[in-house]
């Protein structure tokens, strides 16, 4: 099974849920706060899976604010300006503007249609890619 993406209601965060063959269940995560917290749960269904993970967003969510940690906006409320820098290899820069001029386009143009085509063939393989380990379960404060 693929990976199905949903809101998470009560917090607005995105997740990615699916179907774990080792663990024989279903694994939601939360990619908004991937690098802050390992935002995970475990469900015998897609629905179990994503409550679980509300809850996990909720304590995660709950301690950054009693740290005094910056929460950040879901990546769906977050504004992008269009425009970034990245550094290449000059090799590579060589192959870029060959190959924009030979299909008589622009530097950016190429750039854009060879990170969409690589974003959209990464998205494929993502779908089928090893889930991971079964999550420890959340421990609540009191």
């Amino acid at each position: 099974m693929g990976i199905d993406y949903e809101a998470t209601p009560s917090h607005g965060y995105s997740a990615k849920v699916f179907w774990s063959h080792e663990d024989n269940g279903y694994i939601a995560v939360c990619p908004d706060l991937q690098g802050i917290s390992n935002a995970s749960a475990f469900g015998d269904t897609r629905e179990r899976a994503l409550k679980e993970l509300d809850v996990v967003i909720g304590l995660v969510l709950e301690e950054l604010r009693a740290s005094g940690k910056a929460i950040p906006d879901p990546i769906g409320a977050r504004t992008y300006s269009g425009k970034f820098n990245v550094r290449v290899s000059k090799t590579l820069h060589r192959q870029i503007a060959a190959a924009a001029e030979n299909d008589d386009v622009s530097l950016n143009t190429k750039v854009v249609e060879l990170l969409s085509s690589g974003l959209a063939a990464g998205s494929r393989r993502a779908a089928y890619s090893v889930a991971p380990r079964r999550p420890k379960a959340a421990v609540r404060k009191k």
